[in-house]
């Protein structure tokens, strides 16, 4: 969750420095945020692993947007007069949580499967 926010703050940041509306993506990291932050409530009555599973596989699938647009700006840096290594970083951060949520999805999956 501190990792999301962080991004937002940058991005928010990012759309206010290149001069672009910040509705859209504001949107989408407000929904990534959210999604992570519900993980922490998996023990709430009535969350049931399949439940889970299908929050882990959303957020999974906005990571790997947010990773590919990362390494989309990285391309772009230069023609933006933006430091590419910033991106890089910011994609390596990406990759990291899907890392960590692919664990939890296996995790998850396993659970669900035994009922």
């Amino acid at each position: 969750t501190h990792e999301v926010r962080s991004e937002r703050d940058f991005l928010e940041d990012l759309l206010v420095t290149l001069e672009l509306a910040p509705v859209p993506p504001r949107r989408a990291a407000m929904w990534l945020g959210r999604r992570a932050g519900g993980l922490a409530a998996r023990g709430r009555p009535g969350h049931t692993e399949m439940h889970l599973l299908l929050e882990l596989e959303m957020l999974r699938g906005a990571v790997m947007v947010k990773l590919g647009s990362w390494q989309t700006l990285a391309e772009l840096a230069p023609q933006l007069g933006l430091p590419r290594s910033t991106f890089e970083a910011l994609a390596a951060q990406a990759h990291g949580q899907a890392q960590r949520l692919d664990q939890l999805h296996a995790r998850v999956r396993g659970d669900a499967a035994r009922g």
